[in-house]
């Protein structure tokens, strides 16, 4: 004859309030001017925030550089009203 075990785990009201994601601010939607970054413009996928650089080759291909989540989301809020980063 085999056993199992069975636990059970309650929550707590303050558990649960605790543990559902916070409001977090979103870029505006009615912004006219675009976020720049060292004078690059700053985009975003799903991979995070980067910018494109120029080829170093003439015929060479943008390069690609990832920014720190946490730069890219403050500069991506940034009001119209407050200078670009450059």
């Amino acid at each position: 004859m085999s056993r199992k075990v069975i636990s059970s785990y309650t929550f707590s009201k303050r558990e649960i309030e605790s543990s559902k994601p916070r409001l977090t601010p979103q870029p505006n939607e009615d912004r006219k001017l675009p976020r720049l970054y060292q004078g690059y413009l700053l985009r975003h996928d799903q991979g995070g925030y980067y910018i494109l650089r120029d080829p170093v080759e003439p015929n060479g291909s943008l390069i690609r550089e990832d920014l720190p989540y946490n730069l890219g989301y403050a500069i991506d809020l940034t009001r119209d009203d407050v200078s670009n980063l450059d």
